[in-house]
């Protein structure tokens, strides 16, 4: 997919590459994009065996003068990294953004699960290729299951600018989102971050990850943000599943909805919660907009309003509000 406004989405191809070493796939899981301070760029993402064990993987674009990087080839030396001892197979994926902390060191989390506790695990690497993990997890909740889709990332606590992931200092909080596997929930909780020891502690223990505030309390789940360093602003996206049976499905042709891009920023006025709002473009997608004034309503009203026909309200965007 390509995009060039935040709103307008292409999808360009889709991306079917045999893998080395004679790995039987059954297919992807989901990964993420790092660009380096020397314009190098690789991802990182979860593949899955014929019998669903999880390891992962690194690719880099083809060529990177692109814009927009439509070919990529996998590394010669896949898979980078296997599950680790005393985690289940199927119970380790999604990795991260590499990001450069205070101490000069990259690290990557990944969401993770051991028996019943979801944990965010910490990798160092030098390379970018080879990545050593951690003794101690950044954090772990006992009893909310596996964590997918984590995502990491700081909010201001003095103003609305997003930082880039390597702010770190005392005017920030760091945020910890996972998404309920089987659950089609995203929780997170704000905290703080000690980059030297690779640890977060949340500011309310009541309020963990998995037991405390979801993003969203609709249909909304695994959810991943990017930094918008034009605009100095986080932005999320995630997945709206459909409320019909899954059979519906293929009648319809999807199965999920991609929801309109949000930004997030503490709630200063409380400390505890994050705001979501859409992004400021969504505004570029309303025209043409009608006022109806001196309606009187009262209770079983009923009162037309000509707004145009079905077609043009879908093909324009168009929506109203009633405000009583």
């Amino acid at each position: 997919m390509a995009i060039d406004n935040i709103l307008g989405w292409t999808l360009l191809q889709i991306l079917t590459v045999s893998h080395p070493n004679g790995t039987i796939l059954r297919g992807f899981l989901s990964g993420s994009t790092t660009v380096l301070s020397n314009s190098e760029i690789f991802a990182l993402y979860t593949g899955n065996t014929n019998i669903f064990s999880q390891f992962q993987c690194k690719a880099v674009p083809v060529n990177i003068s692109y814009p927009l990087l439509v070919e990529w080839v996998k590394y010669d030396g896949n898979p980078i990294f296997y599950t680790p001892p005393g985690i289940g197979l199927k119970d380790h994926r999604d990795p991260s953004t590499v990001w450069k902390g205070p101490d000069g060191k990259h690290r990557m989390i990944m969401g993770s699960k051991q028996n019943k506790t979801g944990l965010v695990f910490v990798y160092h690497t030098d390379d970018f290729t080879n990545y050593k993990l951690l003794d101690e997890p950044l954090h772990s909740v006992p009893n909310t299951d596996m964590w997918e889709c984590v995502d990491f990332y700081q909010v201001s606590l003095t103003n609305d600018s997003t930082l880039d992931m390597a702010a770190y200092g005392p005017d920030i909080k760091h945020v910890i989102k996972e998404s309920w596997e089987g659950h089609c929930k995203d929780w997170y909780s704000i905290g703080t971050y000690d980059a030297i020891n690779d640890k977060w502690t949340p500011d309310n223990p009541e309020l963990d990850v998995g037991i405390g505030y979801r993003c969203d309390y609709g249909r909304f789940f695994a959810s991943k943000s990017l930094y918008d360093p034009l605009k100095k602003r986080r932005v999320t996206w995630g997945y709206v599943a459909e409320s019909d049976k899954h059979n519906q499905d293929l009648t319809r042709g999807r199965a999920t909805i991609f929801n309109v891009g949000r930004t997030v920023v503490l709630d200063r006025k409380t400390g505890t919660h994050l705001l979501h709002w859409p992004i400021e473009e969504i505004e570029s997608l309303r025209y043409n907009g009608q006022e109806f004034n001196e309606i009187e309503l009262e209770l079983g009203t009923i009162i037309p309003l000509d707004i145009g026909t079905p077609t043009q309200v879908q093909e324009n965007y168009k929506c109203f509000y009633i405000f009583i």
